[in-house]
């Protein structure tokens, strides 16, 4: 088939087949070419079939291809591809974004970009190992796979998945509950959670080779070091998982922590230059999330240049309640919990204790005093001095971070008032 100009999915699915007002038809190894662009939106989805290394659709554009919806990748019936089947679906003059991968037949897939303008998909798996767990029942499962299979948990009761396994292949949660107890339970596949679903992390760390959730699912990443490699998740995504938690983790797809809200704490991440995400337990203010409040995360605070500025920041840059930006609500957060130069606060084994927390009118006169210092420490171009003998092995500042309310001439003791936050013991059961 062939379209001269502009075809625009936004909001819809592109099912296959379709027989829409356009009359285009993927499947049965199709090939569609557009003359001109291709925008899969977010929100909307290109349903693929694959199955030999001659029998897969494909999709030419002419013009460029931006790919930020799904990819619902699908084998026919009784056509499953062999192992490490590469198939090129999409070819454009140029390509923008990854789509997110519905693996509906259990294949593994993994999607690239190959030289800009190729999106190529490889399997990783054979097909599903399914475990069933009924209503009210508690399964643990350790047991090693024999075959490269992607896990698939079913029932609405709780799968406890331990051990050390090579599910390179990862895991698809389509009902009820997956505990993850080891950092090699689910190899470094992908997570996927369907709607309705829950996973909770039990581990101490996990990598994964990308993560989506469904409406209606939740992830709980408890005191677990989450891990999303390079094209496993957009930014914006995480963000928005994150916001959804906070906000309402029920009817969104959405990431919480109950450890974080025992321990009076949130969810921070960074993204690192090549794009992969670390996503773990902080207290506003962690802006590289080492578990330390120190004057190493207020020069990044100061150095980003966002604070006060209607610019679109992140929680590396200063935004500590999510709302988009870096403004003083931001450093209220930062200062509110009283962990800044207190050593490491991470919860890895607590009890929660009650310790003054600054007032209103000394929490606003601190905000001040920080946007004041930001401004002394950079109109100096000034570097923090580096110790030698920092605990966690790094350089660690000898100017701390209330130093840098006396660089701008502030000084004041805050009036006393109760917060909670961690000490070291037990924090108790996980909900």
């Amino acid at each position: 088939m062939w379209y001269d100009d502009l075809y625009r999915l936004t909001g819809a699915s592109l099912s296959n087949p379709l027989r829409g007002s356009a009359g285009l038809l993927l499947g049965d190894s199709a090939s569609v070419t557009v003359g001109g662009d291709f925008h899969l939106d977010a929100g909307g989805t290109l349903a693929i079939d694959v199955a030999t290394a001659d029998i897969f659709d494909r999709l030419v554009v002419n013009g460029q291809a931006t790919l930020n919806g799904t990819l619902a990748v699908a084998a026919p019936a009784g056509m499953l591809p062999p192992l490490g089947s590469t198939f090129d679906v999409i070819s454009a003059s140029g390509m923008v974004g990854l789509p997110t991968i519905d693996d509906r037949s259990y294949l593994g897939v993994e999607a690239e970009v190959i030289g800009g303008s190729t999106l190529r998909l490889t399997t990783t798996a054979r097909g599903p190992s399914v475990r069933t767990v009924s209503t009210g029942l508690t399964v643990a499962d350790d047991t090693p796979f024999a075959d490269t299979l992607v896990l698939v948990k079913r029932g609405a009761g709780t799968l406890v998945r331990g051990g050390s396994n090579p599910l390179a292949a990862g895991a698809v949660v389509e009902g009820g509950r997956l505990e993850v107890t080891s950092t090699d339970a689910l190899g470094s596949g992908p997570l996927t959670i369907r709607a309705g679903a829950t996973a909770a992390l039990l581990a101490d760390a996990l990598a994964l080779s990308a993560l989506h959730l469904d409406d209606g699912s939740s992830l709980d990443i408890g005191l677990c070091r989450l891990d999303i490699a390079t094209g496993g998740i957009t930014e914006a995504a995480l963000r928005s998982l994150l916001i959804n938690g906070q906000e309402d983790p029920v009817s969104l797809p959405g990431i919480i922590s109950h450890d974080a809200q025992l321990a009076s704490l949130t969810i921070g991440y960074v993204i690192a230059p090549d794009g992969s995400a670390t996503v773990r337990i902080a207290a506003p203010g962690d802006t590289n999330l080492d578990g330390l409040v120190d004057m190493v995360d207020v020069v990044d605070f100061i150095n980003t240049g966002l604070y006060d500025t209607p610019q679109a920041s992140s929680w590396q840059s200063g935004d500590f309640n999510y709302d988009g930006i870096t403004d003083a609500l931001d450093v209220v957060e930062m200062l509110s919990h009283g962990l800044d130069d207190q050593g490491g606060y991470l919860p890895i084994t607590g009890t929660v204790a009650v310790v003054p927390e600054p007032g209103a009118g000394a929490l606003m006169a601190m905000g001040i005093a920080l946007a004041a210092a930001a401004r002394c420490l950079a109109a100096g171009g000034l570097r923090p001095p580096l110790h030698h003998h920092h605990p966690r092995g790094i350089g660690r500042p000898l100017l701390p971070v209330r130093a840098a309310l006396r660089c701008a001439r502030i000084t004041g003791s805050p009036a006393a008032a109760p917060i909670v936050t961690a000490r070291a013991s037990t924090l108790g059961a996980r909900a």
